[in-house]
């Protein structure tokens, strides 16, 4: 099976297209998908509230936004 072709490929737990690993592969299994997606969120979530203690509220609302995109993303991935 041809590289592109593999990475295409996609079930329950099988991969879905990401950027290059250290091996050089561009996959990763879907647990592996939810689980960056999430713990970037929560990194995010944590630079939105230190922007909204500093009354930055421009910039929180704009992190909190891409929280709730990453979190739809997990979402999306788990229930596909």
């Amino acid at each position: 099976m041809e590289k592109t072709e593999n990475i295409m490929q996609n079930s329950n737990n099988g991969p879905v297209p990401f950027w290059p690993g250290s091996d050089g592969d561009f996959v990763m299994n879907i647990k592996e998908y939810i689980e960056y997606w999430l713990k970037s969120a929560s990194h995010d979530m944590e630079v939105a509230d230190t922007l909204f203690q500093s009354q930055k509220y421009d910039w929180c609302l704009f992190v909190g936004h891409l929280v709730i995109e990453k979190i739809l993303k997990a979402f999306y991935v788990q229930n596909k």
